[in-house]
């Protein structure tokens, strides 16, 4: 006689690994948002930086700067997202190193995503350390500057805009 497997539930060690390799993919997939950032950064504040000098006009100087800003805010927040999965990652590694069915408690994204958000530790304080990361603040950081000095130049008259 054969036994009717698919009306039993997972094991808790089955379950942890679905988890894990699903959280391994949306980890993956956070760093593809992020090349998506860095190319939308690039693209959107380079073209006001060349109306800038087509229609030699300030202030499009400024708002490539702060476009890129804005880019480099919305990239690390993606970043802090995508850190909050990679620490579910490590508790169901842990899970799946000491192996006591007790210490998984079965799929838990949503729930430790937003108690994670939650937590004080991973407030603004831990968003401004993000924005730090080389691989969060390049290019945006690069294009402000760019964008800052531009400015500064026109300015001080070194490059012919208007305001």
């Amino acid at each position: 006689m054969s036994a009717d497997t698919s009306n039993e539930k997972a094991s808790p060690r089955a379950e942890a690994l679905q988890e894990y390799y699903f959280l391994q993919g949306e980890i993956g997939r956070f760093d593809q948002i992020s090349h998506g950032v860095k190319r939308w950064s690039i693209t959107v504040c380079f073209a006001l930086i060349a109306a800038g000098f087509y229609r030699q006009t300030a202030w499009l100087f400024l708002v490539s700067a702060l476009a890129a800003v804005m880019f480099w805010i919305t990239e690390a927040q993606w970043k802090k997202y995508q850190q909050i999965l990679i620490l579910r990652i490590q508790n169901i590694e842990e899970y799946l190193k000491s192996g006591p069915v007790e210490l998984y408690t079965g799929p838990r994204i949503n729930d430790h995503f937003y108690s994670t958000l939650e937590d004080p530790g991973y407030g603004w304080k831990y968003s401004v350390k993000l924005l730090r990361l080389g691989n969060v603040y390049l290019p945006h950081a690069l294009i402000f500057l760019f964008a800052l000095l531009v400015l500064v130049l026109c300015v001080f008259g070194h490059v012919e805009a208007s305001f």
